[in-house]
């Protein structure tokens, strides 16, 4: 392995240390003082002139009058004055260029070099030494230094003449300027052609030259993902159009690129206005699906998918017919002429939609990972993906819940194994995507608001309402809340931090749950929330109580919550904290969430020593969701809040968090008539609310009635609720529900992370794994289980030696890293994970690079990664 190159000078230095105890080294030329900084020989002292030489004697002496020590003084003056002569006597003295010791250690002979700019250029070597291979610098000629020095020139630390050209393309006053002045314009120009067939010599102004580029550059995607090579669509021809493969990779590269990104969407901007409609003439519509890079074909794909699903059109001429005529201004005029969506299912022909699922789940899955949707500048596709998965997932609930029993527990079952809460998730999911509804997307979500309301949550939720009206108790094998702390908090020592978060339904429990993929230990179970699913009652079930039920009254026309132990009053937050503090006996804290984000993590952790019980409060969910029409476009920032705030107690070593909420809630776009149901005027009710009452009287009627005693609490008062996801004739909001009996309202989450034992391991590995085949919201199935098969045994071992064993650059070890958690990747994956971990591809795309790693891997022996082709431009690594 090359050595850095202060390593070279100190150990030319150590040679002269072994007849002397003082080095002087002369650096008349400043150009050595970082590897003088970097000078670590033990046993060496270090001191550097720093304007006085009298100051540098003294404090020589003063450390070591007798000078029996080793020195190592660094100069960049010249020893005029006699000032170092005696250090000089006793001692030797170091005076080096970069062309000594590039001579010296790597015999070059640089008599066939420039020597006119050879000092010069070799500085320039020196600074970008790091990052040179061995190889480049064993074989250096002419022509590779020129190269270094071209590459320079435009500011890179790094020695691809590619990026010369996004220089030229991006920074053009400034980087003509630079090619005049170094008079390697021709050279600059000569590479271009050499390289990428792209010859600019007959150009005149710089403008025109930038311009042939880019336009080169981009159409040469459109050639490579054509099946007919001759199209021209801009004009251009290549002077080799063998060099259309190396354009693709610097149009990636330049797409990619930290600085330039912004520019080159500035440019496929450009371009796409001036050629789409060529394009649309010369390619065929299925291969305007591989085009990656070329702004406006996200438009057209995507207004390809509306007259494919609204006008009913398959015939690819008819669709090339209309968007031709969509970016001529006539598709609009035609649209306001002859075809309006319909008001039956808006428009959908349902048949035609359910038959072309599954291949626009593939379209749209696919489109979303495409470059213009990833870098979030065209944002329609993730909420695409989205709807026609929910579409999807409503279509498989209809078909499995046929088969369903008048059983609770084996529904719940049903919704965590066969995924129905996913159905909830990605609805909420659509509504978060507000901000990118345009007229398409609304009819879809349409469409989509009444399969959702009537094959799903009113089908399952009538089951659900008959189950709990035929039921004389409030017991089920799945644990309910008033077991709560019995079985989560008080089985076990360990310190414990308990978060209670107001109205976390499942499916968001299940997506905090994937957003902890790093934590290895921990596990998500349903549990059933006491009735009303109010913050009242779950908040009163969760706290410590041995089991025994809640107490019930009403006093002036008040509800009132009591323990049923100690008699304590439970109706609301401070009662609750009063009760919790007093019930630990000094052992417990009570903190809301946004303290524990806030307050700094070492004021926190003391905080906490002495307290084995931490009770925190979050209310911004359900705060969030009563403010109706801004609320969903909250939740995904109250998610990364709880996150957070998880991270920082296992930050602090809390040994056990557990996170749990008091009910759940029903998510609708708003209210319909047909939902209303009237309630008695004899039922002498003390609250009402939309989905549910508490009376003083039993009154029948098109509702379901349940005792206080069925319900698991001691009173004599009566809980009344709509059937299903209807609601009661009271004011109150129109999208965001609960108090009532639907699934979605009574289950919620019990997340637990425990430090690692052998009992946990045990108890928690088997779950992990099924549910991180679950965590990526807008993925397919497929893909989420390719994801995550298991890898052979014998090759991850390998691959973990090999890793411990061999010195690997960072992005080598992270490559291997990646193929350690799942066994494929496609590059644009690996491209966009490894930019998270500050890994950058610059100098290679990361086609280039893992040609080049699967190759060295191949010639060590190591015949692990394979790779496949599954789109015109992407390219799946694999494990094999």
């Amino acid at each position: 392995m090359k050595p850095p190159f202060y390593k070279l000078i100190q150990a030319e230095i150590r040679e002269k240390f072994k007849n002397s105890n003082i080095v002087i080294w002369y650096d008349y030329q400043n150009e050595f003082l970082q590897e003088f900084n970097l000078f670590d020989e033990q046993g060496v002292n270090k001191i550097a002139y720093e304007g006085s030489f009298i100051e540098l004697r003294y404090k020589i002496l003063l450390a070591d009058s007798e000078l029996t020590k080793k020195w190592l003084i660094y100069s960049n003056i010249e020893n005029k004055q006699g000032f170092l002569t005696e250090f000089e006597y006793f001692g030797d003295t170091y005076i080096a260029s970069v062309k000594d010791i590039l001579e010296r250690n790597y015999r070059i002979d640089f008599g066939q070099f420039d020597i006119s700019t050879l000092e010069e250029r070799l500085n320039i070597l020196k600074r970008l030494w790091d990052i040179i291979p061995e190889s480049v610098i064993r074989s250096l000629n002419q022509e590779t230094l020129d190269d270094i020095v071209l590459t320079n020139g435009f500011g890179y630390v790094d020695i691809s003449k590619e990026y010369t050209i996004l220089k030229y393309i991006c920074e053009t006053d400034k980087y003509e300027s630079i090619l005049e002045e170094a008079r390697i314009k021709d050279k600059f120009f000569e590479f271009l052609s050499l390289e990428y067939g792209i010859n600019v010599s007959n150009f005149e102004s710089k403008d025109k030259v930038v311009e042939y580029i880019v336009d080169s550059l981009f159409q040469s995607e459109l050639i490579q993902k054509s099946r007919n090579k001759d199209i021209r669509p801009f004009g251009i021809r290549l002077s080799n159009i063998n060099k259309i493969m190396n354009c693709v990779q610097l149009l990636e590269t330049w797409a990619n690129h930290e600085i330039y990104r912004e520019k080159f969407v500035e440019y496929s901007k450009k371009v796409s206005e001036k050629y789409m409609i060529n394009v649309l003439n010369e390619m065929e519509v299925d291969e305007l699906f591989a085009i990656e890079y070329l702004y406006g074909i996200e438009e057209i794909l995507y207004k390809k998918l509306e007259i494919q699903i609204f006008k009913g059109v398959q015939d690819p001429h008819l669709i090339k017919e209309d968007l031709l005529g969509y970016l001529n201004g006539l598709y609009v005029k035609e649209e306001q002429r002859n075809y309006q969506y319909s008001e039956i299912e808006n428009g959908i022909d349902i048949e035609s939609l359910r038959s072309q699922l599954k291949d626009l789940n593939v379209f749209v899955d696919i489109r979303r990972r495409y470059y213009f949707s990833k870098s979030k500048i065209f944002n329609k596709w993730n909420i695409l993906n989205n709807i026609f998965q929910l579409i999807n997932m409503i279509y498989l609930f209809e078909e499995e819940f046929k088969a369903i029993d008048n059983n609770f527990d084996n529904i719940i079952s049903l919704y965590e194994m066969n995924n129905w809460w996913k159905i909830d998730l990605l609805y909420r999911k659509v509504q978060e995507d507000y901000t990118v509804i345009d007229d398409f997307i609304s009819q879809l979500l349409n469409f989509v608001d009444k399969r959702y309301y009537y094959q799903y949550l009113k089908p399952l939720n009538e089951e659900i309402s008959n189950i709990i009206e035929s039921k004389h108790d409030y017991e089920f094998k799945t644990d309910i809340q008033l077991d709560f702390w019995s079985k989560y908090v008080s089985n076990s020592d360990k310190k414990t931090a308990v978060v209670i978060v107001d109205a976390l339904r499942y499916e968001m429990g299940k997506e905090i749950f994937s957003m902890l993929d790093e934590i290895k230990y921990k596990t998500i179970t349903p549990i059933i929330s006491s009735i009303p699913t109010v913050t009242e009652f779950g908040m009163a079930s969760l706290l410590p109580n041995g089991n025994t039920k809640l107490i019930l009254n009403e006093e002036n026309n008040l509800i009132k919550i009591t323990d049923g132990n100690l008699n304590y009053s439970l109706n609301n937050k401070s009662e609750r904290v009063k009760f919790f503090l007093e019930i630990s006996d000094g052992d417990g804290v009570v903190k809301n969430l946004s303290e524990i984000v806030d307050i700094p993590i070492n004021s926190l952790k003391n905080e906490f020593e002495e307290k084995n019980r931490i009770l925190i409060f979050s209310n911004e969910i359900d705060e969030a969701g009563h403010i109706e029409d801004s609320s969903i476009q909250i939740f995904p920032g109250l998610l990364n809040k709880i996150q957070s705030a998880i991270k920082k107690l296992i930050d602090i070593d809390i040994e056990k968090i557990v996170v749990v909420a008091d009910h759940g809630f029903i998510l609708t776009s708003g209210l319909e008539e047909w939902m209303k149901v009237d309630i008695s005027k004899d039922m002498d009710n003390v609250v009402k609310k939309r989905r549910y009452t508490i009376s003083r009287k039993k009154v029948e009627g098109n509702y379901i009635t349940k005792s206080a005693y069925s319900s698991n609490y001691d009173g004599d008062l009566y809980f009344n609720f709509p059937r299903g996801i209807n609601v009661f004739p009271v004011s109150g909001g129109t999208k965001f529900h609960h108090g009532g009996i639907s699934l979605q309202e009574l289950l919620v989450p019990v997340i637990v992370i425990e430090k690692n034992d052998e009992k946990v391991i045990k108890k928690y590995t088997p779950e992990v794994v099924e549910q991180i085949s679950l965590e990526d919201v807008g993925l397919s199935t497929d893909f989420a289980q390719n994801k995550t098969r298991e890898i052979p045994k014998s090759v991850k071992e390998q691959i973990e030696n090999y890793i411990e064993n061999n010195s690997l650059s960072k992005k080598e070890k992270r490559i291997l890293e990646l193929f350690l958690r799942a066994s494929s990747y496609t590059d644009s994956e690996i491209q966009e994970i490894c930019n998270e971990d500050g890994i950058r591809f610059i100098s290679k795309s990361v086609m280039a690079f893992m040609q080049d790693f699967i190759s060295k891997l191949n010639n060590e022996g190591y015949d692990w990664i394979g790779f496949k082709v599954v789109g015109m431009s992407t390219y799946e690594y694999y494990l094999k």
